[in-house]
């Protein structure tokens, strides 16, 4: 007869939570714990305000989990502890269609933030961390290092910032300027704002070696600043006025619009915006920060997908790790397909490789038409990708085996119910 494990987990949520998991194969307990950033704690609160309110907790889950949260006899609230933030939930044997659950309960607890995430981690309060597509940040994890009993869940993390270029306006429909300004952006500083030491510069083709298809061949991003000085005055565009800034090749004046992509959390696009200004100046390329479309989701939306911007910054998240980030950069879609778009280059063979690698029968395809996309990004530079990053789901040995860390996920994925069990 089996032991019965509990595990807790850490995930970050919305309102930062961890989550625990019971019933692996021992009376062990292990939890998972979850945080976000400080700018989401408002709504967290209020979250929280309407749930007390209420009384209540809908929770939406199907499959081989039902959560342990109901209204008793006494329209009493189980299974969540509103003012600590933790939720339960049960295994359901008579779902465990993909084969025996070996994990009987998980428990989540949330945080305020991912450095109390990381101390409970670190106490053995929880057992790992998940947070979908959003890693441990780089600058926590040094302190946690070499602890006993706790993997930092170390991998390639498929998520990433790129720059988009306002390829349907002047000057940015000029592919020679496009390539000027890649060689402008200074990458190893972009790289330590994104990833802290663990950032490195990409290639020039968009994907990281994470993505099926990877292109090796494709030369790295280089950070010249004279390069990008000679190809710009090659391409016509000079201080014709003597006042530092470059023209147009007609003698128009330049000053380019950046968008950081609007977000709760703007420390790291608010960042890259900076050095993208920084780096534009420094070649004389006058420019500025849209503030008008950073401080209103509606209005950044509207603004990138009419192609109002100079220079989009955005993000990706590893959850796009078949799609690639080439989805986001599409300037239209085909008939019948909808979602996000955000690009602005409307070369035919960029939405032709795209649907033909997303519908793709086999690897083969896939890799064809993902190699074509990373050397059309290499040819006409309508985008690029600030830097590769490392990710970090950290989770603890010392309890629990049967982790399998996932790239860019984790070791909270699809096998992690079935697998586990206690030590």
């Amino acid at each position: 007869m089996k032991r019965r494990t509990f595990i807790s987990l850490m995930s970050v949520m919305a309102a930062a939570g961890v989550l625990s998991l019971a019933g692996c194969s021992s009376n062990t307990s292990a939890s998972t714990a979850s945080s976000t950033a400080a700018s989401a704690s408002a709504a967290a609160a209020n979250k929280l305000e309407t749930i007390q309110s209420n009384g209540k907790l809908v929770i939406a889950l199907e499959g081989a989990w039902q959560p342990w949260s109901f209204h008793d006899a006494d329209d009493t609230l189980v299974g969540y502890d509103v003012d600590s933030q933790t939720s339960y939930y049960e295994a359901v044997p008579e779902n465990a269609f993909l084969g025996e659950i070996t994990v009987d309960k998980v428990t989540v607890q949330t945080y305020a933030d991912q450095a109390s995430l990381m101390m409970a981690l670190a106490s053995g309060e929880c057992d790992a961390y998940y947070n979908y597509a959003n890693p441990i940040e780089a600058t926590l994890i040094d302190s946690f290092t070499g602890m006993d009993g706790l993997d930092m869940g170390e991998s390639p993390f498929a998520g990433s910032y790129q720059m988009l270029f306002g390829c349907s306006r002047t000057p940015g429909d000029d592919v020679n300027f496009r390539q000027a300004i890649a060689y402008a952006i200074d990458y190893p500083t972009a790289a330590t704002a994104i990833n802290g030491e663990y950032g490195k510069p990409a290639n020039r083709g968009v994907l990281g070696p994470s993505f099926k298809g990877f292109d090796d061949s494709i030369a790295m991003l280089e950070y010249n600043a004279e390069t990008a000085k000679s190809m710009l005055d090659a391409a016509g565009y000079v201080d014709a006025d003597g006042d530092g800034w470059r023209e147009l090749p007609d003698g128009g004046k330049m000053d380019l619009s950046v968008i950081p992509q609007y977000s709760r959390s703007m420390e790291v696009r608010s960042r890259l915006g900076e050095i993208v200004c920084k780096s534009l100046q420094n070649v004389g390329v006058n420019c500025h920060i849209d503030e008008e479309a950073i401080a209103n989701s509606e209005i950044w939306e509207d603004k990138v997908t009419k192609e109002e911007y100079d220079i989009s910054i955005t993000f990706t998240t590893s959850g796009m790790l078949y799609s690639t980030p080439f989805r986001y950069m599409l300037a239209e879609l085909r008939d019948g397909d909808s979602g996000w778009h955000w690009g602005s280059c409307h070369d035919p063979r960029l939405k032709e490789y795209y649907y033909a690698m997303t519908e793709a029968i086999n690897d083969e395809q896939y890799i064809e038409n993902s190699r074509n996309l990373q050397h059309l990004a290499d040819e006409e530079m309508f985008g690029l990708t600030f830097a590769w990053q490392t990710g970090f789901f950290p989770y603890r040995t010392d309890k629990i085996e049967g982790w399998d860390n996932w790239q860019s996920w984790g070791v909270i994925n699809a096998r992690t119910w079935f697998d586990l069990t206690a030590k």
